[in-house]
């Protein structure tokens, strides 16, 4: 899915519970990726889907140079308090491509959410670059979009 078709879906169609967002081969006729449109898609998707009085409680944004998998799993996989959705976004999320996805992998925990998350948060994930071949693109594929 281009960036320009998920902004216009935002508010009004149900958002995957996953979304990737990574550069692609852009289809004829259709702009490449830009990290800006993402942005603005990031931006639209918090402002539609987070009260700004409960941003503490249901917004949280972290960076995966710094981050665990794990870490950030147990945060999606917490049910939200006196909202209907948490957004949870994962910046540098292509740090991620260099794990394996293999068993005992720390990346494990997260490409077994993806293919089954929950219902309760949006998980976003922005990488500036992605294999896909590795299995964090192929869960994304599977249980969410990659935009």
């Amino acid at each position: 899915m281009h960036a320009n078709e998920l902004l216009e879906q935002i508010g009004k169609k149900p958002l995957p519970p996953v979304l990737l967002f990574a550069p692609g081969t852009a289809a004829f006729g259709k702009e490449p990726w830009e990290p800006a449109l993402a942005e603005r898609a990031v931006e639209r998707i918090i402002a539609t889907h987070v009260d700004p009085g409960m941003r503490d409680m249901c917004l949280g944004v972290y960076h995966a140079d710094e981050s665990k998998p794990g870490e950030i799993v147990l945060e999606a996989q917490t049910l939200p308090f006196l909202v209907e959705r948490r957004v949870l976004i994962v910046r540098n999320a292509a740090r991620y491509n260099a794990m394996s996805g293999e068993k005992g992998s720390p990346l494990v925990p997260l490409i077994e959410y993806i293919e089954s998350p929950s219902d309760t948060t949006l998980l976003i994930l922005i990488a500036d670059s992605v294999d896909k071949r590795k299995k964090l693109y192929k869960a994304c594929l599977k249980g969410g979009a990659i935009v």
